[in-house]
């Protein structure tokens, strides 16, 4: 985001702030007010863009140190599980409760149903109820690009070769998100069964950007070469490609597994990396990737950086000798974060946000509503079971 437009927009997150709080401070005394808002998934997709998610991240981790978030929740239920998910950040307290149904699939149903309820952090109002899985969907790819934001312009600056290995529901919200961090020259996406991106590759292509697919293994191997950008989206256990399939200046954002037995990523890689992760808490119980390796004798965890550092301190503290690695899993306040954004960005507009609809992404990078972008679509989260993760990653991110 350019500093011009960063600045407006942090302008009217700051009047939209003092309205949305004097809107609740009327409710608190009980003189007038609105009514709670109910977001769905078309104005969450209208009110904002990838562009404005990451800032919103960002912003939020530089002030706050998320080494104090509460931990989530994972609740079995009888078809599935519930995810509780509850923070509060700045202006705002959060819950987001989100179910994960993996036999909805075949019954035409979302995988990933919820809901986030916002409330003034003073004084708990209740001011939104936003849709769950449109926030995840949105949230979800903001976080990847906020950890690597920064070093696309100092070691890309005429854009990214990108691949995302996976090809379900987070697969081009992911490519949507990149797009609002920088150009991107070209796409490929890693799968297990070929033709498996075949819309995919249609979709992008036909916007403008290149897009192919490669299948894992030597193919895949073999295409990484010429990847700047590489987006791990999947469900995998085991590394999905050679350490020595990737460059020494690739930037690598790891999302897919949220287990410390599994990984995407070989521990080699993270050896020869600047490893950095939400926080050494979440990144001690969920980030497989990093455990593994540390196991392994690769890495220590007195080598390994977090988002906050990163954003405070700057990332050209890292030297750009090395790849980049930033390991996800997903944590309460980013929720919170991206929700507050929201919430404000439909104040701003008069709680009439635009409806979004064609489930692809618009210049500004707002993120899509169609089955290719949040997940929706039955056959899509059908395809990608046990390839693409559309299902536990989506919840759990």
């Amino acid at each position: 985001m350019a500093g011009s437009e960063k600045t407006d927009g942090r302008a009217q997150g700051a009047g939209a702030r003092a309205e949305a709080q004097a809107g609740a401070d009327a409710r608190h005394t009980g003189e007038a007010g609105q009514e709670m808002l109910d977001i769905g998934a078309e104005e969450v997709a209208g009110a904002l863009g990838f562009a404005e998610a990451i800032a919103a991240i960002r912003d939020a981790v530089a002030g706050f140190d998320p080494e104090e978030d509460v931990p989530r929740t994972i609740v079995e239920l009888s078809g599935g599980e519930m995810i509780l998910m509850p923070s509060e950040l700045g202006d705002y307290a959060a819950v987001k409760v989100v179910t994960r149904t993996p036999g909805n699939s075949a019954r035409g149903l979302p995988t990933i149903q919820g809901s986030v309820l916002l409330t003034d952090r003073t004084t708990h109002t209740q001011l939104a109820r936003i849709d769950g899985a449109a926030a995840t969907n949105l949230r979800t790819p903001a976080l990847s690009l906020a950890g690597v934001s920064g070093f696309v312009p100092a070691r890309f600056p005429d854009g990214v070769r990108l691949c995302v290995i996976g090809a379900g529901a987070q697969a081009l919200p992911h490519v949507r998100a990149a797009q609002a961090v920088a150009p991107v020259r070209s796409v490929v996406f890693g799968v297990r069964t070929a033709g498996r991106a075949q819309e995919l590759t249609r979709t992008l292509t036909e916007g403008g950007v290149p897009a192919t697919e490669a299948v894992l293994g030597e193919d895949l191997d073999a295409a990484l070469a010429d990847v700047d950008l590489i987006i791990t989206a999947t469900s995998a256990s085991e590394p999905l490609f050679a350490d020595s399939a990737v460059r020494a200046d690739a930037l690598v954002v790891a999302m897919g597994s949220h287990s410390p037995s599994e990984r995407e990523l070989p521990g080699a890689l993270l050896g020869r990396s600047h490893v950095i992760v939400e926080t050494f808490a979440n990144a001690r119980r969920e980030a497989g990737d990093v455990i593994l390796a540390i196991e392994e004798g690769h890495l220590g965890w007195e080598q390994v950086h977090t988002l906050r550092e990163v954003v405070t301190e700057g990332e050209a503290a890292l030297s750009d000798d090395r790849p980049v690695v930033f390991k996800t899993s997903g944590m309460s306040w980013e929720d919170v974060a991206v929700a507050g954004a929201i919430y404000e960005a439909v104040v701003q507009s008069g709680g009439a946000a635009g409806a979004g609809a064609g489930g692809g992404a618009d210049p500004a990078g707002r993120a899509g509503t169609g089955a290719e972008d949040a997940g929706a679509g039955s056959a899509d989260e059908a395809g990608a079971a046990g390839e693409a993760g559309a299902g536990r990653e989506d919840v759990e991110q």
